[in-house]
């Protein structure tokens, strides 16, 4: 009899110490500190916020005036004659404006891009986070019932003590224990993956050490039809696609300003030294466009135009359908998860709880305790599993959409 004590409380202090371990060796951090992690440290963020930088020295580019030419001659190297001639193109037709206005066109493509990255970016911190806060979530169930069924095997110790049970209840008792440190020790393997794959935002390919201080919202407010119209039509992506239609129309004027004229304006001086004499030189040219006046780059541009109108219409009605479908996923995982909490979760505990108290009185066999012990653990697990599909479908919506989703809290 001894020996199932002994074994009872060797599991007790298994569970206790390696839980405990875990949770003092590992760093603790609240969702703001993981999600600045990976926001100040990921490689594709930072090179988006370079491009930013690098469209807006287009800018300065591209308003720079054009350089002044300097033309020096001379006749017999200078004995004869010397002439010396300043040339300076003037830009006209808007050449100069239409040339800042495409680089500005191309800052915002580069800023929204940015924000494109950004959002998928905090979206797939909260993707990354969803499992890991479900893992610990079921590790503190398995816990939590190692710790119920400890206390279990101590009472069938006594009742075996006592006669008025078998010791094959013990053994069968054991052997859940020992199916529910399986379960501990691939829910553990599973944690630690998935909180590498989580630091690898922020650049950390070592062992990820860390146990996150926040919980899953499980009563997550989801946006209305109207938000999501609004939302979809404010998305980065959809910008993105809206600016390439502007861009291109920005790219057609610009071909038409270049189809003007080149100017240039000249002034000099000439100065003859064989008959003594000064002379002031002024001129102009400018350029004849009679065979290339962009004619075929412009039509090609209007058919872009057309061409980007079209895909941002194709962009929202797929944006809205994909919305919709993920709604009513989420409506049938919540349908799903209140009936599992308000439903068959008390049901199941008041099973259990009553086949122990048959069993206490010798109605029942620990088989059917056990079943009924299981059954409850299985309940608790697909909670959290629907916890987590609710919380990766609302991130789905909040990349999708662009709308901020509380899904953490």
């Amino acid at each position: 009899m001894k020996l199932f004590f002994h074994r009872a409380a060797y599991y007790i202090i298994v569970f206790s110490v390696i839980f405990n371990a875990f949770i003092v060796n590992a760093e603790a951090l609240n969702f703001e500190q993981i999600k600045q992690k990976a926001l100040n440290n990921n490689p594709g963020l930072s090179a988006g916020n370079s491009a930013v930088k690098a469209a807006e020295a287009e800018i300065l580019q591209a308003g720079a005036i054009l350089n002044p030419e300097l033309e020096i001659s001379s006749e017999n190297f200078g004995e004869n004659a010397i002439e010396v001639v300043l040339t300076q193109p003037v830009e006209i037709g808007g050449k100069r404006n239409a040339r800042i206005q495409l680089a500005r066109k191309a800052l915002r493509a580069a800023e929204l891009e940015n924000d494109a990255t950004r959002l998928g970016l905090e979206t797939e911190i909260i993707r990354r986070c969803v499992p890991i806060l479900g893992l610990q979530k079921k590790i503190a169930v398995l816990d939590s019932l190692a710790s119920v069924m400890g206390e279990s095997l101590t009472g069938i110790k006594r009742r075996i003590q006592a006669g008025a049970a078998m010791e094959a209840d013990a053994l069968r008792t054991e052997m859940e224990l020992d199916e529910l440190l399986m379960e501990k020790a691939a829910l553990n393997r599973q944690l630690n993956q998935q909180k590498k794959e989580l630091a690898a935002l922020w650049g950390n390919t070592d062992d990820a050490d860390i146990q996150l201080a926040f919980t899953l919202n499980t009563a997550i407010s989801l946006p209305q039809q109207p938000e999501i119209l609004k939302k979809i039509h404010e998305h980065p992506e959809g910008k993105l696609l809206k600016l390439k239609q502007e861009t291109a129309a920005a790219e057609i004027r610009q071909l038409k300003a270049e189809a003007f004229p080149e100017l240039a304006i000249s002034a000099g001086y000439f100065r003859n030294n064989e008959e003594d004499e000064n002379a002031v030189i002024a001129g102009m040219s400018i350029s004849l466009p009679l065979f290339n006046r962009n004619k075929g780059a412009i039509l090609s541009k209007g058919h872009e135009v057309t061409a980007a109108g079209k895909k941002f219409q194709a962009f929202f009605v797929e944006r809205t359908t994909e919305a919709g479908t993920i709604l009513s996923e989420i409506e049938n995982t919540t349908e799903a998860f209140s009936v599992l909490t308000e439903k068959l979760q008390p049901k199941a505990k008041n099973v259990y709880a009553l086949l122990e108290r048959y069993y206490k009185y010798g109605n029942i066999s620990i088989l059917e305790v056990l079943e009924s012990r299981r059954n409850l653990l299985e309940f608790n697990l697909r909670r959290i599993d629907l916890i987590t599909e609710n919380a990766l479908l609302a991130a789905d919506l909040m990349e999708l959409t662009g709308i901020s989703v509380q899904i953490i809290k």
